[in-house]
């Protein structure tokens, strides 16, 4: 009986351990960190831009998650950039976390500001010079986003 309960407890914990096991996603090309000022908002599109000591970034989150952010409040915000479409990307958290596919518009390599043009918008990103250096215009990339308030 001790045989066949151990066999059992064997067989289960071979089975939940991928389950069990920690997924992190695929490693972003680019991910930034900005601690700055809403200088802009649109509630009705999500368009969000944030100015910051780096320069300005837009974004563009769900409408609704963006409606009491006011112009002049402080923000922080976190985004990351993928190259092309990967099934599991690694996304930043907080506040309306969301990707949104696009294809790189413009790229400045020597300032790192990348320009995606996606669906709905465009988004004007900025990233450490050398994060982008593999990151060309016309690429498919996806774009994960979230933003913290200040309190």
């Amino acid at each position: 009986m001790k045989a066949i309960l151990f066999g059992t407890l064997i067989v289960t914990l071979a089975l939940a351990a991928p389950a069990m096991s920690v997924d992190h996603g695929v490693a972003p090309t680019a991910r930034q960190h900005v601690d700055g000022q809403v200088s802009a908002v649109d509630a009705s599109t999500g368009m969000v831009s944030v100015a910051s000591a780096s320069g300005t970034v837009q974004l563009q989150f769900p409408p609704d998650t963006i409606r009491s952010l006011k112009k002049g409040a402080p923000i922080v915000i976190d985004y990351a950039l993928f190259k092309g479409s990967p099934a599991r990307p690694n996304m930043p958290n907080g506040a309306g976390a969301h990707q949104v596919a696009g294809t790189v518009e413009r790229i400045d390599h020597k300032k790192g500001l990348v320009e995606v043009k996606t669906d709905q918008t465009q988004l004007t990103l900025r990233f450490p010079a050398k994060a982008v250096r593999d990151v060309n215009q016309g690429d498919p990339v996806t774009i994960g986003m979230a933003f913290h308030r200040h309190l």
